[in-house]
């Protein structure tokens, strides 16, 4: 009797395995491609394999080098994405037809089985190799396997190919900037100097920078991408649909709701943005219907804390006639640009304090560090940034407006705090100000070669971080928690806290001067090191002495956001033998260490 009563429970769940050659066989099956931002399979596969099962720190913890990032992750024409029309190609990404493979749990069969599936015929194949079949996602089948007429193994899968939608949208903590997918490869028999990158850099650079999108430096290296990628490798009856509009620089209106008036990337790749991610993502989703816009005002132009910045204003939303494909989970990260963060940021290593420099010639300091400022910089002060804030609730209420044509249920949007990059022991201010004024030499070049003989050092002192984390930080980071976690302007999303990523498992910050204690003027691990400019090493840590040796992604590294070195070294592009500008947009951004962090974060907290 108990026996009957087990074969009814196998059979019950579609999983019957009778023994066949002397083993019990178990069918198992998995989509070929559930990534189908890949218009490969073998690219998804490959890094499936690469990927495994662990979380995405443990991926890039491998310590992948640029050539195998370059063989690892398919990126422009590869994709789904058409970066020349700005849009994503549906048919590829929307295919609803998918390979799947099946076989059974022990290879070790001999023989030939026939493989059947729903009512098509018989297929045979050797019983210890796998077979395919082409199904459509979201209907049933049934398989059944057998052997000399006998069917031994039999599935049947009630919700068959289920799939998820992932939408990403948002800035450059969003879009992955400072991260792209090929870091640049340098010669490593090319002769430096201090200022190579002021001159013809063929030489230099072997293999430039590319990215998923160049014009909005998207990576599939930001918490967005490795976020879905995790998921579509974490099941494998589920394909992932991942489509970003997340673009460097982007703002509330200034890039959701109106076309993004700068990109980092539009200067060398002559592309810019004709539609707002709001207008991108309804023409991706509206695929049976009709596109229609009109105007909406909400409020008055106000100024923004940067040079001609403004928030609020007419936009122009579009709406579909028919009904879209249901987004499962948004993903979000606004605010940045809008408060002005990264210009805090740049205040603060302006070091717009003439005493800062090189004694004498005061008023003449003055003058240049303005003319720097004003041309390198363009550095916004941490109290003139905390007054925007006072718009937050109309800004992201307004944004909740916008997603309502996407009736996206609040639980499954996930909004990005900004961080606190600065050093959290008192004592390390002053180690602080030494290291980043050596990994920002790049910039105190420029600099001197704008104003001769300033001899400029560009690094954070301890009144400065202090003036930037109680004036402005603090304040951002809990208006932006209260607006986002709360029901204060009608939204209820989940608040994702890019702090998170910053904490290494022994709990110590990656902050934007972090350093291993080993690391002095005797001696330091190369991932520590933070130039290879030698007149300005004024923090005495030993150089850089082959551009080559960096590591962009190394997972040694302690902290957790670019200097102007990193940047520079990390994605460089050149056009003409001159290096291209566009590296300058990943200083003050978090290295992919913390972006993958965030992503295992973001993980743990969806429902998968």
């Amino acid at each position: 009797m108990n026996i009957f009563r087990n074969f009814k429970f196998i059979c019950t769940f579609g999983l019957f395995a009778l023994p066949i050659l002397g083993y019990t066989q178990e069918i198992k099956w998995k989509v070929e491609n559930r990534f189908p931002l890949f218009n490969n399979v073998e690219d998804f596969q490959s890094l499936e394999k690469a990927f495994g099962i662990g979380s995405a720190s443990d991926f890039l913890a491998k310590n992948l080098s640029s050539a195998d990032l370059r063989r690892l992750l398919p990126i422009q024409q590869k994709t789904a994405w058409d970066a020349s029309a700005g849009s994503y190609k549906t048919e590829k990404l929307f295919s609803k037809t998918h390979q799947v493979r099946f076989y059974l749990e022990s290879d070790s069969s001999t023989g030939d089985c026939n493989w059947k599936i729903d009512n098509h015929p018989d297929e045979k194949h050797p019983c210890n190799e796998s077979v395919r079949f082409n199904l459509v996602e979201g209907t049933p089948f049934n398989l059944e396997v057998s052997h000399d007429g006998s069917t031994f193994a039999s599935l049947h899968e009630q919700n068959g190919v289920t799939t998820k939608l992932i939408i990403g949208l948002g800035d450059s903590f969003a879009s992955g900037e400072g991260n792209p997918d090929y870091p640049t490869i340098f010669n490593p028999s090319a002769t430096i100097n201090d200022k190579w990158f002021m001159g013809n850099v063929d030489p230099i650079i072997q293999e430039p920078v590319a990215w998923w999108d160049r014009t909005c430096h998207r990576s599939l290296l930001s918490w967005q991408s490795l976020y879905a990628i995790r998921q579509a490798i974490s099941d494998p009856h589920r394909v992932v649909r991942f489509a970003s509009f997340a673009c460097s620089g982007a703002e509330i209106y200034d890039g959701f709701f109106k076309p993004q008036s700068q990109t980092p990337g539009s200067k060398a790749t002559g592309v810019k943005l004709k539609k707002s991610q709001h207008n991108a993502l309804i023409e991706l989703l509206c695929q049976n219907g009709t596109v229609s816009t009109h105007s909406q005002t909400w409020h008055n132009k106000v100024r923004g804390p940067a040079r001609n910045q403004y928030f609020f204003g007419e936009v122009k939303l579009d709406q579909c006639s028919t009904s879209m494909p249901k987004v499962d989970e948004l993903l979000l990260s606004f605010g940045g640009n809008d408060f002005g963060f990264s210009g805090v940021v740049r205040w603060g290593i302006a070091a717009h304090d003439p005493k800062n420099h090189r004694p004498g010639f005061a008023i003449g300091r003055e003058i240049g560090i303005r003319i720097v400022s004003t041309n390198v910089f363009k550095p916004i002060p941490p109290d003139k940034a905390a007054l925007s804030l006072s718009n937050i609730d109309s800004l992201y209420g307004d944004l909740a407006v916008g997603l309502e044509a996407f009736q996206i249920p609040s639980k499954n949007i996930y909004a990005l705090v900004y961080p606190d990059p600065l050093p959290f022991i008192e004592s390390d201010y002053e180690g602080c100000r030494l290291r980043s004024r050596a990994g920002n030499a790049p910039f105190s070049l420029i600099a001197n070669q704008l104003i001769p003989f300033a001899s400029y050092k560009f690094g954070i002192d301890k009144k400065d971080a202090i003036a930037i984390r109680t004036k402005f930080i603090n304040p951002l980071r809990e208006a932006q928690s209260n607006v986002i976690g709360n029901d204060k302007v009608g939204l209820k999303w989940i608040a994702l806290d890019a702090n998170d990523g910053l904490m290494l498992s022994s709990n110590n910050p990656r902050t934007i001067c972090g350093s291993s204690t080993n690391c002095n003027k005797q001696q330091c691990d190369l991932p520590d090191r933070l130039t290879w400019i030698k007149r300005d090493n004024v923090s005495e840590i030993p150089l850089i002495t082959n551009l080559s040796d960096f590591s962009a992604y190394d997972p040694a590294r302690s902290r957790g956001m670019r200097y102007a070195s990193d940047a520079l070294l990390t994605q460089s592009g050149k056009t003409d033998g001159r290096l291209d500008d566009d590296w300058k947009s990943g200083v003050a951004h978090p290295t992919a260490a913390v972006h993958a962090s965030i992503a295992d974060k973001l993980f743990s907290l969806s429902d998968r």
